[in-house]
């Protein structure tokens, strides 16, 4: 310890051959600089600081916005989502009604044209008879040789036109 306190002394006298006084001032002028630099620093980082203090003051109030408008966002979300789905129930109900009546609509149409068909076959079932009926009676006139010629032409003339008035 004794050899670096020497080394120490050494350095400083050598200093002082070399340099002499202007070492001295500028040694001086250098912790003087340090002193003012220091408080400088020490201003800059209390600014600094200050600076910091704002903006992690900022971020929080920022924060609690977007947390809060968060939280609006999803409070509307849900009364959204209730009233989308009251809608979809209402619609779902329209929609049961619609099909029960257009069922009910269908049924009664198919009850009628089903109705419809039944009359028009009975009516061309019974047209079919009074011509069968007609032609017989004909025939037999025919086979008892009561009819001529003529008679012959009127009765398929009969005929034709019964025919022609059940087709219209």
């Amino acid at each position: 310890m004794a050899k670096k306190n020497t080394e120490g002394e050494n350095l400083s006298r050598i200093k002082e051959i070399l340099f002499g006084e202007d070492l001295s001032s500028i040694e001086e002028r250098f912790e003087r600089f340090k002193t003012e630099n220091l408080n400088e620093i020490q201003k800059l980082e209390q600014i600094i600081k200050s600076r910091f203090d704002d903006i992690e003051k900022q971020i929080a109030q920022g924060r609690k916005s977007v947390e809060k408008a968060h939280e609006n966002a999803a409070d509307i979300h849900k009364i959204i989502s209730k009233e989308v789905k009251n809608d979809i129930s209402k619609v779902e109900l329209d929609i049961i009604k619609e099909k029960t009546r257009v069922d009910t609509l269908v049924k009664k149409m198919e009850d009628k044209t089903s109705e419809n068909i039944k009359k028009f076959s009975d009516d061309v079932l019974k047209s079919v008879e009074d011509i069968k009926k007609s032609i017989e009676v004909k025939l037999n006139d025919i086979y008892e040789n009561k009819a001529d010629n003529e008679l012959i032409a009127n009765i398929f003339q009969d005929i034709s036109e019964k025919l022609r008035k059940k087709q219209e």
